[in-house]
């Protein structure tokens, strides 16, 4: 099997053999290998020689969804066949990460399809919108399916709907909203007996307790998922993101062996079991961090450059942010002053362009922590105030890891300008536009 999520695909000629189709309607079956063949054939036709990998077959669906031949093509079975095949191939699409052609899909579905089956739709095309940032337009889906009568909405659908719109307070901040939406999906899961709901709703609680510094009820909500997820089977992928949270967990405080146990385990879920390449991007980042808290610095590299080629794969920017400041900060360690300054650049510049402010923080700051270490303290004192600015603004707290190299880069800086003329450099960062800090970091 191909590493990221894809299923391999067994070309003898064209004759194609799909993992993923195997569970599905023959209809729609049938259409996903209608949509490879022909990409497949287009290849060919080019290149006789030319053996696509499934990766390429199945982002042939990208391709294509946004093709006018094939948008008719797939109304006309849409509408010849109805609903039931078209929402599957939308579930499809949402477990392949492909949530602009879902809604697309989605769209066209709305005409023909009613009831339960309409609702479940709405819940799709509202994770989809909340993964692609249009939080509105989820809101207003997720809204839909509460307040559908009964009869006209599954009570499972209800149930996830009321996780979802916890999810969104999350995002928010806006956690007492939050916490009441994850408890009422709780107990309704519960009554129902979905174990995957049970476990992400407790996990998603177990998050919020953990930003919030409440260790104790943070791990009893991860062990209380964990337990549930070890008596279902099904619930596979809700246990590998409640192992990945609690590694997470683990290493904040400081119990790295436990933390690696677990997120070994969520990788080899993710990668090999569920082959999902968003939850194995993540897995080899948390990896990644237990490595190098454990000084194994090597590996923790190569767990890094993983998770950067799976963000970069996904186009997930803030996922590659993630991963490059990690990066800098073990280039940093191994004393490559010089790759770690052109990783951060990097991130300021690309980041900068679309509008991620995490990531421009995140170069910031390294650049800060590099301009300390090479005595341009004057330097690093701006770009320490224009990042704490930039972390007002945007709500972006900072992580217990960035904090401790923060205080040390800046204590450093302080003793080598003075005090007064440490706050002064500082508050002149602070006030700076965020151009004039990308400009700044340009010269570092």
């Amino acid at each position: 099997m191909l590493e990221g999520g894809h299923p391999d695909v067994l070309l003898s000629d064209l004759d194609l053999e799909l993992e993923s189709f195997n569970k599905m309607t023959p209809l729609t079956r049938r259409f996903g290998l209608w949509c490879v063949n022909k990409y497949l054939t287009d290849a060919m036709s080019r290149s006789p020689n030319d053996r696509q990998t499934g990766d390429d077959a199945l982002k042939a669906l990208r391709k294509l969804l946004h093709d006018n031949e094939l948008s008719r093509a797939w109304r006309l079975l849409f509408t010849d066949h109805l609903s039931g095949d078209g929402s599957r191939l939308c579930d499809l699409l949402e477990v392949w990460g492909f949530h602009s052609e879902l809604v697309s899909v989605a769209d066209q579905l709305f005409d023909i399809i009613q009831g339960d089956q309409a609702q479940h739709l709405r819940l799709v095309v509202a994770r989809a919108c909340r993964s692609m940032g249009s939080v509105d337009q989820a809101r207003s889906h997720l809204a839909a399916v509460v307040r559908a009568r009964s009869g006209m909405v599954a009570e499972a659908d209800r149930a996830w709907s009321y996780y979802e719109i916890g999810l969104i307070h999350g995002d928010a901040n806006e956690d007492d909203d939050a916490l009441a939406c994850f408890a009422r999906a709780f107990r309704r899961f519960k009554q129902l007996g979905i174990s995957a709901g049970m476990i992400a709703a407790q996990n998603s609680e177990a998050r919020i307790a953990f930003e919030h510094g409440r260790k104790k009820a943070a791990e009893n909500h991860f062990r209380c998922a964990l337990s549930i997820a070890s008596e279902e089977n099904p619930a596979v992928r809700e246990r590998a993101w409640c192992l990945l949270d609690y590694s997470r967990f683990l290493t904040n405080h400081e119990r790295h062996v436990e933390a690696r146990r677990h997120v070994l385990e969520a990788l080899k879920l993710f990668r090999h079991i569920l082959r999902h390449e968003a939850g194995t991007a993540w897995a080899w980042y948390g990896l990644s961090i237990v490595l190098t808290n454990l000084s194994r610095r090597a590996p923790a590299r190569h767990a890094a450059e993983a998770a950067l080629r799976s963000f970069d794969n996904l186009g997930n920017r803030a996922g590659s942010a993630w991963a490059k400041h990690l990066l800098g900060r073990i280039e940093i360690s191994d004393g490559n002053n010089d790759k770690a300054r052109g990783l951060y650049r990097m991130v300021v510049s690309s980041h900068a362009i679309g509008g991620d402010h995490r990531g421009v923080i995140f170069g910031l700051e390294g650049l800060a922590r590099l301009a300390a270490i090479s005595g341009a303290a004057e330097e690093a004192a701006m770009l320490y105030g224009g990042s704490a600015r930039l972390r007002q603004d945007k709500s972006v707290p900072i992580s217990l890891p960035d904090r401790t190299e923060h205080e040390i880069a800046s204590a450093a800086a302080r003793a080598r300008l003075g005090g007064e003329a440490y706050a002064t450099s500082w508050h002149r960062g602070y006030i700076m536009s965020s151009e004039e800090l990308i400009n700044l970091a340009k010269n570092i």
